[in-house]
Order: C-alpha cells, then structure tokens, then sequence
C-alpha cells in the first residue's frame, strides 16, 4: 500500500494542466458508483498545504478510505503516464513496443513489420540502445512466426551484426554511468578534494581512457559531466570548464536529444556559468546563464528550475563582484515577478534561499528597508523544512 504522503507529494507536483488532465481522467475511467469518492479525496488532497490525514477522514468520510487513497494513487499514475505520452520519446517507443507485442499475438505481421521499421527508426535517432535491442528482437519472432519467407542468411548476419553493435555501446554507457555515478557518491555532496587520499580515490575511478574513444551519445554525456566534476573537485577549474563547456556544445549539436534530456542540457549551461566563475570571468558566468531564457520548457516545473537556478545564480556571483546595486536592480525587473509568477511553485528551501539572497542585496545596495522586509519573511518562517543557517544568518544581518 502506498503511504499518504506520496499521494500528497505527487498531487502536489501537478501542473494546472496535469491537474485538469487527471481530474477528467477520473471522470472517465471510473464508474459513476466510485467517481465521487476519488474526485472528492483528489480535490481535498490538492487544497492542502500540508498533509492532514485526520482532517481528511474526518470531513470526507470515506468508507475504506485507505483502498480508495491506495488506488487512486495508482490511477493518477496511470492519468500522468497518458498525459505525457506525447511528450517523451521513451513514452512513445514504449507505446509503439506495446502495439507491436499486439499486432503479433493477432497474426497481423505485416503491420508488426512496419511499426517496427518505424520504431526503430526513432529509436536509432535518439540512440537508445535497449530499445533498439528490443525491436531488433520483435523483428527476429515476426520473421520466424513468417517462416524466414524471403529473409536471406546475409541479412540475418546484418541483424546479429545490429544486436552486437548495440550491446558493446550499451556496456560503454554502464561504464561510463558507473564511473559518474562513483564519483559523486565518494565525494559525498562535497565539492572539493580536500587531501591527497581524497584526490587519489577519485583519480582511480576515473578512467581517462575512455574520453578518449568513440563514444555513443549517453556515455559521452556521462563521461563529460565526471571529467567536469573530477577537474573541479581537484582544482583544475580550466580543464572542468573545458570539459563541461564540450558537453554543453556536444547537446546543442544534437538538438532532437534535447527532447528527453532538457534538464541535463540546463544542468549543463548552469555548470558551465559555476566553471567560469570559478576562473574569474564574471562576466561569461552571466552571459551564459542568459541563454537559458531562450529555452521553451516542457512543463511549469522545467520554467520553474530555469526561473530558480539562474535568478540565485545571478544574484550569487553579483555578490561576489560587489555588484549589489545591479542585484537589486535585477530583483526589481525580474525576480519578483517570478517569484510571483511561481507562487506555490518553488519548494520551500529554494524560496528561504530566494529570500536570503534577495535580502543579502537590499543590504549591499543600502536599502535596509527593503532588507528588513525580506529577513522577516526568513525569520517567521514556520514551515519544518527551512535551512537553519540561513536564518541565523537573517538574523544577524
């Protein structure tokens, strides 16, 4: 059984349209003696701020309330999965493997081929290794349930050939994915190598010999993120921006990736602007995190990550340089209105951070005033999830 706190965490995460779309999902997929039970826990569960249980039962009364909680968990799954159908490469090749697997328990082979060439077709252009694996397989049963009827050994070479491709660049993506992940995770959320037994450990698990080969799209990605993170950790800031700058330049030469991978592309931009403030370039920093508003995102939550990362950006490196004048200008033109913009939207630790910053910026430009306002919204924050440095540090400022 699901805890109610997923169900709350995950309503929560809906856009408006999500929302919408759920609703009416509901409407259509139950019968009209369950309908109001599940529309009545959905809206109350989106009208909370927090998730109160009691309340719930006590003002709904449910009967089985925890089975109806349980399931309509699993139907707001189910709506999502719908909704972004459209959306997501991964979402339609798996819709299209799905229809194949259809069609093939029908007898109707001649359709399963077509499909497959067609999936295969978007498959290979966004390289996804596993489900060309997948398509490559439904090819070899449609060929066989047609007794090999026209099929030559030349081309049942040429598939075995395909499937041998597509394994060696599958284990050069695990490698390179084992490598990333074992750099992060003994580091342990720090930034820097701080002792020579530190910078050792991570220079055994980076493997420079595979930056050097040829590389599939996924494990490029994955090696180039760990060569930035290997470079910053050891200090070498200018071989991090080099290698970060590469990934950045290696996404924008594969627009139609971006498709399914526009938060790593903006995680990339981001760590690009963290790499030049490092060397010094303020400037760059700035102007880099500029081109992240001319990305279109795929949903209110993608808007609201653009919106976060590169306003406290902006706002940190102008602290840095002592530019609190154009900070404050800055908050003044644009971070406000976000704010506003994505009330609600913005959890609540980025929002103490928002504040601070914002706060931190009256203060430099000498608006005490305005710094005032800002620190009291951090200092009478009752919420459980607040960073107690940050209001230590409202309170002295």
């Amino acid at each position: 059984m699901v805890s109610a706190p997923h169900l709350f965490r995950l309503i929560r995460s809906f856009s408006g349209n999500e929302k919408r779309y759920c609703k009416i999902f509901l409407l259509n997929n139950l019968p009209d003696s369950a309908e109001g039970n599940y529309v009545k826990l959905f809206d109350a569960v989106a009208k909370q701020k927090e998730y109160d249980e009691k309340h719930l039962r006590n003002t709904l009364r449910l009967k089985g309330f925890h089975v109806v909680k349980h399931e309509l968990y699993k139907l707001l799954l189910r709506a999502l999965g719908c909704y972004h159908r459209e959306h997501s490469v991964q979402s339609r090749l798996h819709d299209m493997l799905r229809t194949i697997e259809i069609l093939f328990e029908r007898t109707m082979y001649d359709e399963c081929d077509v499909l497959i060439r067609k999936a295969k077709k978007l498959a290979s252009r966004h390289e996804n290794q596993l489900m060309m694996l997948e398509l490559l397989h439904w090819e070899s049963n449609v060929m066989g349930a047609k007794e090999y009827a026209g099929v030559t050994g030349h081309y049942l070479n040429t598939l075995m050939e395909q499937k041998e491709t597509i394994i060696k660049n599958y284990k050069l993506i695990c490698a390179a994915q084992h490598i990333h992940d074992k750099l992060f995770q003994s580091q342990s959320g720090a930034i820097h190598a701080k002792t020579e037994n530190a910078v050792s450990r991570l220079r055994k698990i980076m493997d420079f010999s595979l930056l050097k080969k040829e590389l599939p799209f996924d494990a490029r990605l994955h090696m180039n993120t760990s060569a930035y993170y290997y470079y910053r950790s050891t200090g070498d800031f200018q071989k991090a921006h080099q290698y970060i700058k590469q990934m950045t330049e290696i996404m924008q030469a594969h627009p139609h990736q971006l498709e399914d991978k526009q938060k790593k592309y903006i995680a990339s931009i981001v760590n690009t602007s963290i790499a030049l403030a490092e060397l010094f370039r303020y400037d760059d920093a700035l102007k880099t995190l500029e081109t992240l508003k001319n990305i279109s995102p795929k949903n209110s939550r993608t808007a609201v990550l653009i919106f976060s990362t590169a306003s406290l950006l902006s706002l940190s490196i102008l602290h840095i340089t002592g530019e609190f004048e154009k900070a404050a200008r800055l908050i003044s033109a644009e971070i406000e209105k976000g704010l506003e913009n994505f009330k609600g939207k913005i959890d609540n630790l980025r929002l103490v951070e928002f504040q601070f910053l914002i706060a931190y910026s009256y203060f430099g430009s000498g608006e005490y005033s305005r710094s005032i306002v800002w620190t009291n919204k951090i200092v009478n924050n009752t919420s459980k999830d607040f960073r107690m440095d940050l209001q230590i540090s409202a309170r002295l400022l």
